[in-house]
């Protein structure tokens, strides 16, 4: 069966301010894997992410990776490389790169209003930059849905949301607002973002969810199985979110900042995947 994927946008996307920087380390072994380590500054601060050596020295001839207010820098590294991140010339943090290949970590403002480092040991548990209470959030969210369509709960899988948190990463960084070409993405996958003025976007995982379930208004009366004609009255997100053969969830979520505008991208991904050409929707 053809599966069709939907997107939604909630407002006009913007570009992300997006910097690369490598310097690699000689790994004579060949024995420490490959890790990439995101750094996103939420605040207005300038800060600098620097590859240092065990005793704290810059290592290489571009130690520094400047990270502007609003932006986002990934390292590439390897396991066990070591950074500082710094405000000015104040440390706010030490990050050593782990065994994950993909690692987050977000600059934001204290309660004394000073940029501040977290890290991304939620990810460990959640699979993603979502951590645990938007994941309940989230799975309840859809099992009340799935109850009121009268099918059963779905699971939240760490697995399936490491894949939606690089699609999340991937769609912030590319500035393409949209779904992976037919074939390539083995999930089913909804998709959502929005922001204001400031530093904080305000777009949360739950407006994410509302805005695929207001698509139910759209759904005629008794249709329970999934058609062309059906997918394209924009009911796409609302099945996804209830198709009955559906059994675990993941997320993903990403935040950027462009010309005063915070953004945030929330991605959904589905096993197995839903709006199946002639599956039973519930």
């Amino acid at each position: 069966m053809e599966k069709l994927s939907p997107a939604y946008r909630l407002v006009g996307f913007v570009v992300l301010a997006l910097i690369s920087f490598h310097a690699g380390l000689e790994n004579a072994s060949g024995q420490r894997r490959d890790v990439d380590l995101t750094f996103t500054n939420e605040t207005d601060e300038r800060c600098i992410v620097r590859r240092v050596n065990a005793r704290g020295k810059p290592v290489g001839f571009k130690s520094d990776a400047a990270l502007p207010g609003g932006a986002t820098v990934v390292l590439k590294s390897t396991q066990g490389d070591r950074f500082l991140v710094l405000s000015g010339k104040r440390e706010i943090g030490k990050v050593i790169a782990g065994e994950t290949a993909q690692q987050h970590f977000s600059i934001h403002l204290d309660r004394q209003g000073l940029p501040s480092l977290s890290g991304d040991e939620e990810a460990d548990r959640t699979g993603s930059l979502i951590d645990g209470q938007q994941a309940a959030q989230m799975v309840d969210f859809h099992n009340r849905k799935r109850a009121e369509a009268g099918v059963g709960p779905v699971t939240w899988s760490p697995e399936i949301a490491r894949f939606a948190q690089t699609r999340a990463d991937t769609i912030a960084r590319t500035k393409q607002f949209a779904h992976l070409p037919h074939g390539r993405n083995a999930f089913g996958e909804n998709l959502a973002q929005g922001g204001r003025g400031g530093i904080v976007s305000g777009f949360t995982v739950i407006d994410a969810c509302e805005s695929w379930y207001v698509e139910k208004a759209k759904m005629p009366g008794e249709v329970r199985v999934m058609s062309p004609e059906l997918f394209n009255l924009g009911v796409g997100h609302y099945t996804q979110m209830v198709w009955k053969g559906t059994t675990e969830i993941g997320a993903g979520i990403a935040h950027y900042q462009q010309e005063g505008v915070a953004m945030t991208v929330v991605v959904c991904c589905y096993n197995p995947p839903g709006n199946m050409i002639g599956g039973s929707i519930f």
